[in-house]
C-alpha cells in the first residue's frame, strides 16, 4: 500500500484537513463555520468510464447534475465552452476518479480535457487512481511535470505492490505462485500478461476485470474465471 506524504494540494482542492467520510465533507463544506470562504464542492467525475454515479452514492456526495467523463469530454467536447460554463457555475475545483489505471494510456487520452481547464485563472484539478501500478502511476507523473499540467495533482490511494503484479520476466521477490502462474500464461494464454504492456495486475472488482489483468483471466468470455465485458470489438 502507498499513502502520499505530502497531501497539501489535495486537501486545498478537497478543502479538507483530515480524511472524512462523504457525509462530513459535504458537511465541513456546506457549513459556513468551516467553509467561510464559501467555496463550493468540487465538481467530481470519472476518468474513463468509472460508475461515478454509484461512487457519488456510496460517498454521499449530492448537489451535482452533471457527473463527466473527462475521456468523452476530451474527444467531444468544447473546452472553452465548458471552462466557461465551470466558471459561470462558480467552480473552482474539480476531483477525477477511477478505480483502475494500468499503463495511464486512458490518462493520457483524458489530459486535454484536464489541461484545457487550466489557463488563466485555472481551476485546480485532483486525479484520484485507487489503484495503479508503480509504472502506470510514473506516466501520471511524468506528464504532470510539465508547467502547463501544474494545476494538476494526483493521490493514489493505492500504489499496487509487486504482490498484486505479475511480470514477463522473473525476480528475486517474487513468490512461487508468481512464477507457476507466469508458466501458465506463457504456456496457455499466449504470452498476454496484460494490455500494452509486459506485467498484469492481479486486482478486479465486481464492476468488472480490467484488461490489464492477464487476458488468461478473462478471456475468453464464454469460460473465463471473471469475464471482462470489453470496450472494443
Amino acid at each position: 500500500m502507498y499513502w502520499p506524504s505530502s497531501t497539501s494540494h489535495a486537501n486545498e482542492i478537497l478543502f479538507q484537513s483530515r480524511p472524512q467520510s462523504g457525509d462530513r465533507l459535504m458537511g465541513s463544506l456546506r457549513n459556513p463555520d468551516t467553509n467561510p470562504l464559501n467555496v463550493r464542492l468540487p465538481w467530481f467525475g470519472s476518468l474513463a468510464g468509472m460508475d461515478i454515479s454509484g461512487f457519488s452514492r456510496v460517498n454521499r456526495i449530492t448537489g451535482q447534475s452533471y457527473r463527466p467523463e473527462f475521456r468523452f469530454i476530451a474527444e467531444f467536447c468544447n473546452m472553452n465552452e465548458l471552462k466557461n460554463w465551470l466558471d459561470a457555475e462558480g467552480y473552482k475545483r474539480i476531483v477525477v476518479v477511477e478505480d483502475m489505471v494500468g499503463t495511464g494510456e486512458q490518462f493520457q487520452d483524458a489530459l486535454p480535457a484536464l489541461a484545457g481547464v487550466g489557463g488563466e485563472n485555472p481551476i485546480q484539478v485532483l486525479f484520484v487512481p485507487l489503484f495503479i501500478p508503480p509504472a502506470g502511476l510514473k506516466v501520471v507523473l511524468d506528464e504532470l511535470s510539465k508547467p502547463e499540467h501544474s494545476h494538476i495533482s494526483c493521490q493514489p490511494i493505492c500504489v499496487l505492490p509487486d504482490s498484486s503484479i505479475i511480470y514477463g520476466e522473473s525476480h528475486s521477490a517474487e513468490s512461487k505462485d508468481h512464477s507457476r502462474f507466469r508458466e501458465v500464461i506463457l504456456r496457455h494464454g499466449s504470452g498476454n500478461f496484460g494490455y500494452g504492456s509486459n506485467y498484469g495486475t492481479l486486482i478486479l472488482s465486481y464492476m468488472n476485470c480490467p484488461d490489464n489483468v492477464p487476458a488468461i483471466i478473462h478471456q475468453p468470455t464464454d469460460v473465463a474465471l471473471f469475464p471482462r465485458a470489453t470496450r472494443e470489438e
